[in-house]
């Protein structure tokens, strides 16, 4: 019969049973501009973590071309001279790459088949696709690393549970982006030892997550996880014992001055100036309309209709404008009726019954046509020189030069 525990005994169990995990030990850096390192250590766990802000002046990357595959990281990250660089994808024989691998526009390597995720950089664009898609080359790509399966889709774990790469803890690299595209996240976590365990695709989700992630592809891993910065050398544990040759990289350019290559475009207003998030740029006081900022989005409101909410008016003698929330639906009136306000909203009808003053549009009207010093009509549209027209500005655009036109078919059939 075995003795009862002593009292002092059974308390120390209960207490360290209840103990929380030890916690990790955390050291921050600022190496370079618009570049935060994390290196993490805890009992058995040692990771190197970049975010990297990609609106930080002079922040671009770089993958690796095809003559300059089958380097290690640390050859790679000096060869084009950038302040950090990461190992990439899977690759066999001749280090072909299992998916799609690109620079500057150039794509090498394999496929982008069922069961790969790219991470795909261009001009004020990055984004990681689900590895389920098969989007293939897209003609904004300028870089790509292609890795699998899935980690994050829209902040959701994937992963793949019937695939031991995933279920089985190992050495990791992976990239992770935000919500809003403008930070990319590094991780490359050590394994194989046991100080330096490794990770589940899960785990390594939570922690990409953890620093903002909310879509991430695991790349290539084992012996071929790095990560090297300029000035400091290789940051982690290659499990091998030395930097592996791998296929190909993605390298991180952090020099303080200039214009950030890929930092996302945001859609916004500038006084009356519409910047979508494609990049394109309009006025929409050109066309007697206003940039709005609201809850509904940025968008041109034209300035016969409200912002929000709907309202029939009248364009012109004989179109009526349907408004929803500062968009219009166009409907031109029968022949022979015109469009008037009866008080209760526009409508159409017979000339008779219209008040004197048939029309709220103004002889600008709603695509904002105005009458020049000679009594010509201009459309009034104008877009910034030199810069694609975001989607809102060009349809308000387009929009004004069809009533001008429709007013100047009128001129000519009162003319004969």
């Amino acid at each position: 019969m075995s003795r009862p525990a002593p009292a002092l005994a059974v308390l120390l169990l209960a207490l360290g049973a209840a103990a929380p995990a030890a916690r990790a030990a955390d050291a921050w850096s600022d190496p370079f501009p618009g570049v935060r390192h994390l290196r993490r250590t805890t009992g058995n766990q040692h990771i190197n973590v970049l975010v990297v802000d990609l609106c930080a002046a002079g922040v671009s990357l770089r993958a690796t071309a095809y003559g300059e595959r089958g380097r290690t990281v640390p050859s790679f990250g000096a060869l084009v001279d950038a302040e950090a660089a990461i190992n990439g994808d899977f690759f066999g024989s001749g280090y072909g790459t299992d998916g799609i691998a690109m620079h500057a526009g150039a794509a090498w390597g394999g496929s982008d088949h069922s069961y790969v995720a790219p991470v795909a950089i261009g001009s004020k664009k990055i984004d990681i696709s689900h590895h389920n898609n098969t989007f293939g080359v897209q003609p904004w790509m300028q870089e790509v690393v292609s890795g699998h399966p899935t980690l994050l889709d829209d902040a959701t774990f994937v992963g793949n549970s019937g695939d031991p790469l995933c279920t089985n803890r190992h050495p990791r690299t992976a990239i992770g982006i935000s919500q809003d595209h403008s930070k990319l996240i590094l991780a490359v976590v050590d394994g194989r030892a046991q100080s330096r365990i490794g990770m589940t695709c899960s785990e390594l989700a939570d922690l990409l997550r953890e620093f903002g992630a909310f879509d991430a592809v695991n790349l290539d891993g084992g012996g071929s996880s790095t990560m090297w910065l300029r000035g400091t050398g290789v940051v982690n544990y290659p499990s091998d014992g030395s930097p592996r040759v791998v296929g190909n990289h993605l390298a991180v350019y952090a020099k303080g001055a200039g214009a950030p290559a890929h930092c996302p475009c945001t859609a916004h207003c500038e006084g009356s100036m519409i910047h979508g998030d494609d990049c394109g740029v309009g006025d929409c006081g050109a066309y007697g309309s206003t940039c709005v900022d609201d809850e509904l989005g940025v968008r041109c409101v034209f300035a016969f209709c409200p912002a929000i909410g709907t309202d029939r008016v009248c364009i012109d003698e004989t179109t009526l404008g349907d408004c929803n929330d500062g968009a219009v639906a166009v409907e031109e009136c029968a022949e022979g009726q015109v469009c008037f306000d009866d008080g209760a909203g526009a409508t159409c009808g017979d000339p008779g019954s219209a008040p004197t003053d048939p029309g709220t549009g103004g002889e600008g009207g709603a695509g904002g046509a105005a009458a020049d010093g000679a009594g010509n009509l201009s459309s009034g549209c104008s877009l910034t020189a030199g810069q694609p027209a975001s989607a809102a500005a060009t349809g308000a655009c387009l929009f004004g030069l069809l009533a001008l036109a429709r007013r100047r078919r009128r001129r000519r059939s009162r003319a004969r």
